[in-house]
Order: C-alpha cells, then structure tokens, then sequence
C-alpha cells in the first residue's frame, strides 16, 4: 500500500502549476502517478468545487493491478465529527458503507443543520460516464487513516475516537483494483469543495434544502432537503408537501409522511423536471 506524497514514492515533479490546475507527480517502478488539482463548478455558475484528479499510466512492458483509494478529512470550523449526509439516505453520524449501485452523485455535510456556518460538499461522479467509485466509507478519521486499504467496517461504529474522545469523522472513496497494461491510463476523479443550500428553522424544526440547479441532458435535477427535529417530542406521521407552482417545473412525488425521533434528523430526495 503506497500513499501519494509520501517516501515510498519518487518525485518526479514538485507541486507546480499548468494552465489552470496545481499539478505534481511521483513514480514507482515504471507507473507515473500525477495529483491534478483544479476548481471547476457542479450546480452553480460559479467555480466553488474543487476537482482532485488521480491519473496513472504504465510505461512498463509488463501489466500491474491498481486501486486507488481518496481519503477527504472534513473539520468544519470548530466541529471535527460532522456527520454527514447522502440524498435519499438521510443523515449519517456513524459508521457507513454504501456500495456502488447505491452511490448517490453527491453527498455534503454542514456544522449545524439549524444554523450552519460552513457547508460542504462531495461530488462522486458528475457524468453517467464517469467512473464511480465501487464503494464508500465514513467512518473516523484515525481509523481510517491507518488501515489503507482492507478497512475492518462495523457498521454504527461512533467517529470518536476511544470512549472519552471526540468525534473525527472523514470520508473514504474507494476504487477497486483495475488491470493498467502497457501504456494505458488509469484516471480518476472526486471533488469537494462548498455546498450552497437554504436553511429556515424555528424552535421546534429546522430544515435545509439544497442540490443540483441545473438539468442535464433532460434528466431530473435532484433536490435534497434535510430535516432536524429540535423538540423534546418524537414527531410521528409529519407530513411534507413539497410545492413548486411557482417554478416551471413538474415534481415527480410531492408528499411524504416521515417519523423523526427527538433530537434526530432524516432528509428525503426530490426529483424536478422541467415542463
């Protein structure tokens, strides 16, 4: 197991820039690995995600077996154990697996869902086309810092780390091992960088909603809202009715009944299209 950046790969080029990406590269054996650094955008007008390319090529005569794996360490302002959140999943503050099928295109974390500071995002793959990971973790950062590959899952561990500590939650994307013969490229991308979302809340309720603003070759835009019960009390059979008649849009489910425990939180995925 090699980690990029560190001894037990030769540099080959420093951190230097090209066009309009931060581009380095180190090698071992006869694989030329390079880190490409780049800000492009996922929902917005704007260039607020940054993209963090891995492409690999084998200059050697013989064939070798490659995985990759992306580890992204999320401390939000002062709160290191965010937890996380995956459309259609809901909120996720312990540890998970989600295998590729399962995959959403994005995923996005905040500090606070009744009051954030600093929200955040992850896109998984933009294109249909584009290579998906073959599965996700989140899980504390320490742990999976330290094992790099085979990761020893269990499900609903705690991100603390130890019984007194504090939560360090991170994001693990892995790859599975691909066959790179002579002369072939191995390229893969992830990206991360800021979530814009609308948040309203009360003293009993809070909620967020964000996502993709913009369709792609006619396909539904997904919206996620999120919703955080601040009360003492469970709310069961709440009823959410999602209303664009404002919008020039078409709303593929527009009621949900959701239960949400005391102090907990749960998100649902809606899907827009245009009329």
């Amino acid at each position: 197991n090699l980690i990029f950046g560190g001894n037990n790969l030769k540099l080959i080029q420093k951190p230097h820039i090209e066009n309009t990406s931060i581009v380095s590269k180190q090698n071992i054996n006869k694989l030329d690995i390079s880190q490409i650094l780049f800000f492009t955008n996922f929902s917005e007008n704007i260039n607020n995600i940054a993209a963090i390319t891995y492409k690999i090529k084998n200059n050697d005569s013989r064939s070798y077996r490659v995985g990759v794996r992306i580890l992204i360490d999320t401390f939000l302002g002062k709160v290191d154990g965010v937890p996380f959140s995956f459309p259609g999943v809901g909120v996720i503050d312990s540890e998970y697996k989600i295998i590729k099928d399962n995959i959403p295109k994005f995923w996005y974390t905040f500090d606070s869902i009744q009051s954030p500071s600093i929200q955040c995002s992850g896109v998984f793959y933009k294109e249909d086309t584009d290579i998906k990971p073959d599965y996700v973790i989140i899980a504390n950062f320490q742990l999976l810092k330290n094992e790099l590959w085979d990761f020893p899952y269990k499900e609903k561990r705690s991100f603390k780390s130890g019984f007194i500590g504090d939560g360090d939650s991170a994001i693990s994307i892995f790859f599975d091992e691909k066959t790179i013969k002579n002369g072939e490229e191995y390229i893969l991308t992830t990206f991360y960088g800021i979530y814009n979302s609308k948040f309203s809340s009360d003293k009993y309720i809070a909620v967020s909603l964000g996502g993709e603003n913009k369709s792609i070759d006619g396909k539904p835009i997904n919206q996620s809202i999120d919703i955080q019960n601040l009360s003492a009390a469970d709310l069961k059979n709440l009823k959410i009715n999602v209303n664009c008649d404002s919008l020039n849009v078409k709303i593929e489910k527009q009621n949900y009944i959701k239960e949400i425990l005391k102090s907990n939180a749960d998100s649902l995925i809606v899907d827009l299209r245009g009329n």
